[in-house]
């Protein structure tokens, strides 16, 4: 019996199953040698069959790749245009493969590209970032497939390979297939013997029929959507929305990065993540200059409100200013009053350039040195060790400025949604495109600076990527990762709001909230004032329903003031609609104080281990009941091991 469809649990059905399905690649799985695919690249790359797969059955090493621009396409091809054209335009289908990079990190994704005689568009069927090396990726998407008229060929290709690290390594990749996928639920049809091949929920329990196939549930009952078989406290309803681990008691909605996250903090966060679940999410304004004499705030917050009679449920302030001081005095104040009046706060921080002292973007970013910047006394040469201290100290009192407007708003109780780095798949800030361990420690440094050493507890930690490059260089690929991230994010400008990846499958992997921190029309697009604000909860229904916010980006203009570009949600039509979409939490809606949790925490013992868990303040350990001092970077959860550890007591502090 031949296998033709895994899932990671196991789920596998008999060739003989062919009725129930169309597999549009031939010869996936490479028994049949190189029949129906196309080698392409220059002599010098290597197409080889090998049985070293996990299996054994046969795959293909593809190496000897140059590390050069257009490496990407040295791979292998096939071109499906009649297998696609014989089914239905708009069909969904589930793609999927095995692979194996031999170095790492890297990206690999099959991509579909559709050409007309008017020039090409590109899907991305199925993605993964590899971190781990000689690991085996089972990569899987699933997206529906339209195309339009004149349509003259579609190839379909396996990519390795990162252009913005020109690192193209060599790769093993097996059993390829791109499975119909009628009911666009992630399985196959050909798998769906026990399931509706229509009906993504056979039972109708709002878990879809894959995600209870993979978490070990059966379909075809109804009684799960309630069950919490982790005793994590959260059904696996919410932790199917919340794309956390139903059998993991540490993988639950809301975790915090920060195990010392303040009680507010945390419940802001845990009501992010649930919000999905219930059919809503925020709407936001972003706010770049609230104050004279752009006067956004007045214009974009309080006009939105003025026009429509609803206020958004979020507003993000940002501290930086491309062009003058930080504005932080003006910030702070709108700020607090917002959070008093009840609204939920975002404060984004893009340093400027530490090399130069200019703008954060633009074309000349200086000698960048991450490595050096962080630390110049080992990570410089002698020629670039003066460069890179005065970097750092411009750089460190740029973080101290942002740290102590920070903590005066968490003195007042108030908790952030935290952004920074942002947009680091494009070239355009000084630290985009940079290599990915960059890009990490540069992150991990300021969630450490700012939660260890100035011990800032109310910040969500939002990373955010760009959909728009993401063809170029995965949205994903420099997650710093899950103990230094709240939330899994990416900006989004489009005037349709169609993505040509699966981005919400693709986020969904991380177990983190979900959410478009930045929102608006297609630059060079829809920016006349004519974009309809109700496409976004209408798409974010239809196609990102994890989606928990959308910050739509401010108008400005450009020209020296001659170009005024329509972004804010009053500036558009239908802001009125928007706000009274089923979809949209305005801020009158708000309620995350149903989360709060009270300060403190558990002991238990896990083995010979004591295992502490606290929640909603600082853990602090004492040997004497007397003398108190904060834990040091404390893992959650704290295991100590009574037999050597140095104190006897623990509390938590607000």
């Amino acid at each position: 019996m031949k296998v033709i469809f895994s899932l990671a649990l196991g789920l596998v059905v008999a060739a003989n199953a062919q009725a129930y399905t169309t597999n549009l690649i031939n010869n996936g799985s490479f028994a049949g040698g190189f029949t129906g695919w196309q080698t392409n690249g220059p002599t010098s790359v290597k197409f080889i069959l090998t049985t070293n797969t996990p299996d054994g059955s046969t795959g293909v090493i593809v190496s000897n790749r140059p590390s050069a621009n257009g490496s990407i396409n040295y791979t292998l091809q096939q071109n499906i245009t009649a297998a696609l054209t014989n089914g239905a335009n708009g069909r969904t289908y589930t793609t999927s493969y095995r692979l194996r990079p031999q170095t790492v990190p890297t990206s690999t994704r099959c991509a579909l590209t559709l050409y007309y005689s008017t020039g090409s568009e590109k899907l991305i069927l199925a993605e993964q970032v590899a971190r781990t090396n000689g690991a085996w990726l089972n990569v899987r998407g699933t997206l529906p497939v339209a195309w339009s008229n004149g349509l003259t060929s579609a190839i379909f290709s396996i990519e390795v390979g990162q252009t913005g690290e020109t690192n193209y390594p060599a790769f093993t990749v097996d059993d390829v297939r791109m499975d119909t996928d009628t009911d666009g639920d992630g399985l196959p049809d050909i798998v769906e013997t026990n399931t509706s091949p229509v009906l993504a929920d056979t039972d109708a329990d709002g878990l879809p029929d894959e995600w209870e196939i993979r978490n070990g549930f059966d379909p075809a009952l109804t009684d799960e959507r309630n069950g919490d078989p982790d005793g994590d406290g959260f059904t696996n309803f919410q932790e199917y929305w919340a794309a956390t681990n139903p059998r993991d008691e540490l993988s639950f909605p809301g975790r915090p990065a920060n195990p010392n996250m303040s009680a507010n903090a945390r419940a802001v966060l845990r009501y992010l993540a649930l919000l999905p679940g219930n059919g809503h999410g925020l709407v936001g304004q972003h706010i770049s200059n609230p104050g004279a004499p752009k006067n956004e705030y007045t214009n974009q917050v309080i006009g939105l409100y003025t026009n429509t009679g609803y206020w958004p449920g979020l507003v993000e302030f940002q501290y930086d200013d491309d062009t003058n001081p930080m504005q932080i005095p003006t910030v702070n104040p709108l700020a607090r009053a917002w959070w008093t009046n009840g609204g939920i706060l975002g404060i984004k921080f893009n340093p400027r350039n530490p090399w130069t002292g200019g703008p954060q973007q633009g074309t000349n970013h200086g000698p960048v040195n991450i490595p050096g910047l962080l630390d110049p006394a080992n990570n410089s040469t002698p020629a670039s060790l003066a460069t890179n201290l005065t970097a750092n100290a411009r750089f460190m009192g740029w973080l101290d400025e942002v740290a102590a407007g920070l903590a005066e708003l968490q003195t007042n109780g108030v908790a952030v949604i935290y952004r920074t780095g942002a947009e680091m798949n494009g070239g355009w800030f000084w630290w985009g495109k940079r290599p990915q361990g960059h890009y990490q420690m540069l992150w991990r440094f300021m969630f450490d600076y700012f939660t260890h050493t100035k011990k800032l507890n109310h910040l969500i930690w939002t990373w955010e990527g760009d959909a728009g490059v993401h063809e170029l260089l995965a949205s994903d690929y420099f997650f710093p990762g899950a103990d230094v991230v709240d939330v899994m994010s990416h900006n989004f400008y489009s005037d349709d709001w169609e993505q040509p990846f699966p981005a919400e499958q693709l986020y969904r992997d991380y177990g983190k909230v979900y959410a478009f921190p930045q929102a608006g029309p297609a630059q060079g697009g829809q920016r006349d004032g004519t974009f309809d604000n109700t496409l976004y909860a209408d798409a974010i229904t239809n196609r990102f329903s994890r989606c928990s916010w959308i910050g739509v980006w401010n108008s400005f203009t450009t020209g020296g003031g001659a170009n005024y570009w329509h972004i804010a949600i009053v500036d558009n039509t239908n802001a009125l609609a928007l706000m009274q979409r089923p979809w949209s939490i305005t801020r009158d809606e708000v309620n995350w104080q149903t989360n709060v949790v009270t300060p403190g925490g558990s002991i238990r013992m896990s083995g010979a281990m004591i295992d502490l868990r606290w929640q909603g303040g600082f853990l602090q350990a004492s040997t004497n009941l007397v003398n108190w001092t904060d834990v040091d970077r404390p893992a959650w959860p704290y295991l100590q091991n009574p037999a050597a550890a140095a104190c006897g007591f623990w509390r938590v502090r607000e």
